[in-house]
């Protein structure tokens, strides 16, 4: 393979993403842009920029990654252009069982526009009755994501709902060879 100019590295690797594609890895671009592109709209959409501290830690992967890739590719190491979160080839397959998922993702996204379009511009000419509405009116999509944020992390300290297993009434303990020595 022809080995790739430094100063084009070196400056395509300032934008996560963008380093791993002009190495010719462009699926590994993709999935390091992605996120990193989507933490930013995120963020800005819903005023969340407590978000952005992932932001660094993307980039820093994507930088760092950039030159691995090209130092494994000047070994003739193989290197395989594959997305960094596991699908699959069968991607379709993933969608489908990832189908609930993506529903309540749908419904929040349609309910957020349904919100922002129709429903706050009304609230927002009751200003004049409560102030603490209009406060509330500002705050509340980051309200919303901080109190799922707060569900998820509860979730994962809990460890999700855990089918607890049945018990086997055949079980019996080894305790082990006891002799008894004199």
């Amino acid at each position: 393979m022809k080995k790739k100019n430094g100063l084009f590295t070196f400056l395509f690797a300032m934008i996560p993403g963008a380093g791993q594609m002009y190495l010719g890895l462009t699926r590994r671009g993709i999935s390091i842009m992605l996120p990193f592109c989507g933490i930013i709209w995120l963020a800005s959409l819903l005023g969340l920029s407590e978000l952005a501290l992932f932001l660094p830690v993307i980039w820093f992967f994507a930088f760092f990654d950039t030159f691995n890739q090209r130092d494994a590719m000047a070994r003739d190491e193989c290197v395989h252009d594959a997305f960094l979160f596991r699908l699959g080839e069968n991607w379709r397959g993933f969608a489908l069982k990832k189908h609930t998922a993506a529903g309540w993702c749908c419904i929040a996204l349609g309910a957020y526009m349904l919100y922002n379009s129709f429903i706050e511009p009304f609230l927002y000419s009751l200003y004049e009755i409560s102030p603490l509405l209009a406060q509330l009116l500002n705050n509340l999509p980051r309200l919303i994501v901080i109190v799922l944020i707060i569900l998820l992390g509860v979730y994962l300290i809990t460890g999700g709902r855990r089918k607890s297993l049945p018990e086997n009434d055949d079980f019996v303990e080894y305790g082990g060879d006891h002799h008894d020595r004199v």
